[in-house]
């Protein structure tokens, strides 16, 4: 079974994340907003992994929005 989750963004450069997820699988991740080179190469890296292993990787990496200068 497929599901669709958005995550509406606060803090950061990007405004909002869709995620495609097959049972526990990453399938596709859509970025709105942000750095266009950094949100394709994370949206990449984590398809094809288990939700649960992306979760361990990520967690706790602060992406705090500042302004350019």
């Amino acid at each position: 079974m497929t599901r669709k989750i958005t995550h509406i963004c606060s803090g950061t450069c990007s405004r909002q994340i869709d995620i495609e997820i097959d049972q526990d699988t990453i399938r596709s991740v859509a970025f709105t907003g942000g750095c266009h080179g950094n949100t394709q190469g994370i949206a990449a890296l984590v398809c094809g992994m288990q939700v649960r292993e992306v979760i361990a990787r990520l967690e706790g990496i602060c992406l705090l929005y500042t302004s350019p200068s």
